[in-house]
């Protein structure tokens, strides 16, 4: 009868460890839990306050969440992420751990003000002097070979 209880605990036991590792996978903060992966659903892309971005959100066990992130104009938590409500509001929560919100569930924030994000990966020497269009036709050498 031992031998039956050990094969039992034991089958126990990996049951309970494998279903933690799965926990690895999931956001978690406080009472909230979302499992990946998850689908974006369609809705307002910007709010108009500066561009805070607003994307809804279904896990893979179908909870919706909303998500927020922070592009208001001056404001105190530029890029940050809060879930539930608008940033500011009573029950807006903030996202503690952002780099692990952004491995498991995703990194929706396609703003591209935030100095983490720049506009010209050009070094500046690089940079045209006017804002004009540049055609390939316009950067070609003529073939005379003339310096000016």
């Amino acid at each position: 009868m031992k031998p039956l209880h050990v094969v039992i605990l034991t089958s126990l036991l990996a049951g309970c460890s494998s279903a933690h590792r799965d926990y690895e996978w999931h956001f978690i903060q406080g009472k909230i839990r979302i499992v990946p992966p998850v689908t974006r659903n369609l809705g307002p892309p910007a709010i108009g306050d500066g561009g805070t971005l607003q994307v809804h959100i279904n896990d893979a066990v179908g909870k919706e969440f909303i998500i927020f992130i922070d592009h208001r104009i001056e404001s105190p938590t530029p890029g940050a992420i809060y879930l539930n409500a608008y940033p500011g509001e009573g029950n807006s929560i903030r996202v503690l751990d952002e780099r692990s919100f952004k491995q498991k569930v995703g990194d929706f924030d396609y703003h591209l003000s935030e100095p983490s994000a720049p506009l010209n990966r050009r070094p500046p020497s690089q940079s045209p002097a006017s804002p004009e269009v540049r055609t390939p036709d316009s950067l070609r050498t003529p073939l005379s070979g003339g310096c000016g």
